[in-house]
C-alpha cells in the first residue's frame, strides 16, 4: 500500500473549498426561499430558463389579448347604448309621423307642435351621431379626433340643368334623390350668396328674395338673369337644414387572438357609390346636389313637410303620401341601425369566447411557468437545515484539523 504525504497545509486548503461550497449552496438555498423562484438566472437551470421565458412570452401577449378585448367591449357597450337612444328617438320620430299623416287632412296649427318635436328630435339624433368614447368620437372612422356629423342652415350645390340664365332657382336634390324641401315658407330662405373664384370669396345677391314652399323653388327680384349653369350657390335659411358626413370609411379592428382582428367600430356615412354599410346611410359626392346624410335627410324632409302641409295644399299640391313615405323611411334607418346592433352582438360574442379561451390558456401556462421556475418551499427548506447542519458539522470538525500550530511543537 503506497502512502501519499498530506501536509497541514492541504488539510486547510480542502476544509475552506469544502466550506465554501456549502456556503454557496446555503446562499443559493437561501435566495430561492427569499424570492419563492428555482430559476433566476439562466446559468441556474438553461433548459427551464428558455421554457420560463417562452411561457412568459406567451403570458404577455395573453394579457395584450385581453387588455385589447376590454377596450372593445367597453366600446361595444358604449356602441350598444347609443344604439338603444338612437332607436328610441326613432320609434318617437316614427309616432309623430303616423300622428302627422293621420291629421293631415286638418289644419297647419295641429302639424306645426308636430313639426316643431321632430326638429327637436333631429337635433338629439345629431348629438347621439357625434358622441365620443375615451374622447374619441364613435362614428367617425379613423377621423376620430374630428366631430363627424356637421349640421348647419347653409346649403350648398353648384347649378345645374339650366335652359338659360334665370332669377329663379328650384331646391337642389339631395341624398334621398329628391329635392330638398327645405322652403317652408316665404321668409325660409335669408340670403343667396353666389362665389367668386377670383376673389376666392361669397357675394350676395343683395336683392329681395320670394320663397314658395309649394313649388320648391326661389326668386330673387331685379330680373338680372342672376343665375347660370356652374354658379356655386349657397342659401341661407332660417333654420338648420342639412347635415354633412366630416368622417371617413375606416374601420378600427382589435387583434383579440393571434391572427385573428374584430371590427370595433361603425361607419357613420359613405358615399352613395361606395355600398359600404353605414348607420345613417350615404351622403352625395355630387357637387350639383346637397351633400346630406341620407337618415338626417329623411327626417329635415319629413318636418318640412309637416311644417308646410297647408301652403303646399292651397297651391293644389298634395304631399299627403310623403307623409305616408316617411313612416316606411323611418323603419329603413331603423332597419339599418338593427342590423348594426345584431353585427355589435355577433362581436361581442366572439370577443367573450375569444376572452374564456385566453383565461384558460394563461390559467395553463401559470402552471406550466411555476413548474419550471417557482422553488419547491418544502423541499427548499429542509435542504436548507441539512446545508446548515453539515455547515456547522464541517466548522467543527476543521477546527480539530488546523488547531495543531507550530507553538503547539514547541511545547
Amino acid at each position: 500500500m503506497v502512502f501519499s504525504r498530506v501536509t497541514n497545509s492541504a488539510m486547510t486548503n480542502i476544509f475552506i473549498n469544502d466550506i465554501r461550497r456549502n456556503l454557496a449552496d446555503i446562499t443559493t438555498l437561501q435566495h430561492q426561499i427569499s424570492t419563492g423562484k428555482r430559476v433566476s438566472f439562466p446559468s441556474d437551470d438553461p433548459v427551464s430558463a428558455d421554457r420560463i421565458l417562452r411561457h412568459t412570452q406567451e403570458l404577455d401577449k395573453i394579457d395584450q389579448y385581453i387588455r385589447n378585448i376590454k377596450d372593445a367591449d367597453g366600446l361595444a357597450s358604449s356602441q350598444d347604448s347609443l344604439f338603444d337612444t338612437l332607436e328610441s328617438v326613432l320609434m318617437r320620430v316614427r309616432d309623430l309621423a303616423v300622428r302627422g299623416n293621420n291629421e293631415a287632412p286638418f289644419t297647419q296649427n295641429d302639424l306645426d307642435p308636430i313639426a316643431q318635436e321632430v326638429d327637436q328630435l333631429i337635433h338629439m339624433m345629431w348629438t347621439q351621431a357625434n358622441q365620443k368614447f375615451n374622447g374619441k368620437y364613435v362614428f367617425g372612422g379613423f377621423q376620430t379626433d374630428k366631430m363627424p356629423f356637421a349640421i348647419s342652415n347653409e346649403l350648398e350645390y353648384v347649378v345645374s340643368g339650366l335652359g338659360a340664365a334665370t332669377d329663379t332657382l328650384t331646391m337642389p336634390a339631395t341624398s334621398t334623390g329628391n329635392i330638398s324641401k327645405a322652403i317652408t315658407d316665404a321668409n325660409s330662405i335669408t340670403d343667396i350668396q353666389i362665389f367668386n373664384a377670383g376673389t376666392g370669396t361669397w357675394n350676395s345677391v343683395g336683392v329681395a328674395i320670394t320663397s314658395d314652399p309649394a313649388t320648391n323653388q326661389v326668386t330673387v327680384a331685379g330680373g338680372g338673369n342672376t343665375f347660370n349653369n356652374g354658379d356655386r350657390i349657397r342659401l341661407v335659411f332660417n333654420k338648420d337644414v342639412i347635415i354633412t358626413y366630416n368622417g371617413d370609411m375606416g374601420e378600427k379592428e382589435v387583434e383579440i387572438s393571434e391572427g385573428m382582428n374584430v371590427k370595433t367600430t361603425f361607419v357613420g356615412a359613405a358615399a352613395d357609390a361606395s355600398r359600404q354599410t353605414t348607420i345613417f346611410g350615404t351622403q352625395s359626392e355630387d357637387e350639383r346636389t346637397a351633400k346630406s346624410v341620407e337618415a338626417f335627410q329623411l327626417l329635415f324632409d319629413l318636418r318640412d313637410n309637416l311644417y308646410k302641409f297647408q301652403a303646399s295644399k292651397d297651391a293644389g299640391v298634395d304631399i299627403i303620401n310623403d307623409l305616408g313615405q316617411a313612416i316606411t323611411d323611418i323603419d329603413g334607418i331603423r332597419n339599418r341601425i338593427t342590423d348594426a346592433r345584431a353585427e355589435l352582438g355577433g362581436r361581442v360574442n366572439r370577443m367573450e369566447l375569444a376572452t374564456n379561451r385566453h383565461e384558460s390558456m394563461k390559467i395553463e401556462n401559470k402552471k406550466l411557468l411555476s413548474n419550471h421556475e417557482d422553488v419547491d418551499m418544502t423541499e427548499a427548506l429542509s435542504d436548507l437545515v441539512l446545508k446548515q447542519n453539515i455547515y456547522q458539522a464541517a466548522l467543527a470538525a476543521g477546527a480539530k484539523i488546523i488547531q495543531t500550530t507550530l507553538l503547539d511543537f514547541l511545547r
